[in-house]
């Protein structure tokens, strides 16, 4: 492929990232086939890729935000 990682990928116009490589494709069929040979057999990212760590950021706000409302936000100068 063109690109290593999904995010490169997905911002090129006409490709799409699909079983760890860039390649030709739409985002209403998917991508195209060469030769009879299905290129995608997994998960098949044209926009956006998804993120299995995106829940991380979130919890870590949350877990701020808790301490920071219990009063612990000056905890970490007083080490």
């Amino acid at each position: 492929g063109i690109a290593r990682y999904c995010y490169d990928c997905v911002s090129i116009p006409g490709c799409g990232y699909c079983n760890g490589r860039c390649v030709a494709g739409d985002a209403n069929v998917g991508p195209f086939q060469q030769d009879g040979d299905d290129l995608c057999l997994g998960t098949w990212a044209y926009d956006s890729c998804v993120n299995p760590y995106g829940w991380w950021s979130v919890l870590c706000m949350l877990l701020f935000l808790v301490s920071f409302g219990i009063g612990l936000a000056g905890l970490p100068w007083t080490i």
